[in-house]
């Protein structure tokens, strides 16, 4: 009796971890997309920093961080995009090339892939959200929107700092040239720990 036990409850571990929900990764056609193909805040801001330095209609200021100005141009970024912001634009900072735009080309892959152990960043999809919103989300893109979601984002630090939680709505588009590309549309600057 006790290995007739022994067993049943091996079946059921086996099971309960052959059923477990796994986490899904954002697919678009045969791609799915990796943690590197969304836009985010870095911890020390400045790449956030140098986009409204180069796209918003006012300059630095040191205390404009804190203002209602910078939280409205990021929580409103995707009515930016084909106005202040051109799409597919990239330009130099900190040594590395920053751009809003992915290429879903260039982060996606062909299995699912939700963590990037490098970066110490993942991803889970929060919710879907109806098409219809992409006009009201991005008025000035001039291409066929094809997904929105809202994402939380999570980065991860060695040490003993606490992880930082982002939830955006990013959109994926396809251009004329059929590229598609994904672009953040909402961001909520409130870093959450």
């Amino acid at each position: 009796m006790k290995k007739l036990s022994l067993y049943v409850f091996l079946i059921l571990m086996f099971c309960s971890n052959v059923f477990a929900e796994t986490p899904v990764a954002w697919k678009i056609d045969n791609t799915y997309l990796t943690p590197k193909c969304f836009a985010h805040e870095w911890i020390s801001s400045d790449n956030f920093k140098e986009f409204y330095n180069k796209y918003a209609p006012g300059k630095y200021e040191s205390s404009i961080y804190a203002s209602p100005q910078w939280e409205d141009w990021w929580s409103n970024i995707g009515i930016h995009f084909g106005k202040e912001i051109p799409l597919e634009d990239s330009f130099e900072a900190w040594g590395k090339t920053l751009s809003l735009t992915r290429y879903l080309e260039n982060c996606g892959s062909d299995e699912p892939k939700i963590k990037d152990k490098i970066e110490l960043l993942s991803y889970a999809i929060s919710r879907e959200i109806p098409l219809e919103y992409c006009k009201t989300l991005a008025p000035n893109v001039d291409a066929e929107c094809l997904s929105l979601k809202l994402i939380t984002l999570t980065q991860d630090f060695s040490g003993s700092m606490h992880p930082v939680y982002h939830m955006n709505v990013y959109g994926i588009f396809e251009l004329a040239n059929k590229d598609k590309i994904i672009l953040p549309l909402k961001m909520n600057t409130d870093r959450q720990p």
